[in-house]
């Protein structure tokens, strides 16, 4: 009766450790995924102001191309004697130019970068939808543990009030009474299967 008793003492300390382990790890991926989920966020502003900073810088270029090549419509008539203005003027527009492409390449990989962020950030919440459903699911394991606790509990609580009883009367017994199978005892057993996937 006391090794029963014993085990009954074991069994109900290793659920509680799990209990204590679950609740640990889920505690540091809740914490991991916060911290990762702040950085994106802080990635995803600093690209999305760069990208809009980019684009205002290609818009004012547009525009500064826009009015040489205005002037240089205006000036092709009344200079087309001045091959030196036309070609300093020229190239100005090509470093024009040069800058505008160089600055849709830029915004181009801010943009990607940014669709990358966002794609991230997207997964990210696929992630969380999927940790929050496992966490249902664990808490789910946690109320089964815990009512485990309170059954292994209880029928220790049994067993050393029958183990007093015989103690006290101190009538030999040839056989050991042993609750019987009920619907709990038989969820117990489920639970505590080995073949069953441990969290």
């Amino acid at each position: 009766m006391s090794k029963i008793v014993q085990q009954k003492e074991l069994e109900a300390q290793l659920a509680k450790a799990k209990h204590a382990k679950v609740n640990l790890l889920l505690k540091q991926e809740t914490e991991k995924f916060l911290r990762e989920k702040q950085s994106l966020l802080e990635n995803l502003s600093e690209l999305q102001k760069r990208c809009t900073l980019l684009t205002a810088n290609e818009l004012q270029l547009r525009t500064e191309l826009g009015d040489y090549t205005s002037k240089y419509e205006e000036f092709q008539d009344v200079l087309t004697n001045s091959s030196k203005v036309f070609a300093t003027f020229k190239s100005d527009m090509d470093s024009t130019s040069k800058k505008i492409k160089k600055l849709e390449k830029e915004t181009n990989t801010y943009k990607q970068k940014w669709e990358s962020s966002n794609s991230a950030l997207l997964e990210m919440v696929t992630n969380k939808e999927k940790h929050d459903k496992e966490l249902a699911d664990t808490q789910q394991r946690n109320a089964l543990l815990e009512k485990l606790c309170r059954f292994l509990q209880g029928e220790r609580k049994e067993l050393l009030q029958k183990l007093d009883i015989q103690n006290s009367n101190s009538v030999p017994s040839t056989t050991t009474d042993v609750p019987s199978t009920t619907p709990e005892t038989t969820e117990v057993s489920e639970l505590c299967d080995p073949n069953i996937t441990k969290l």
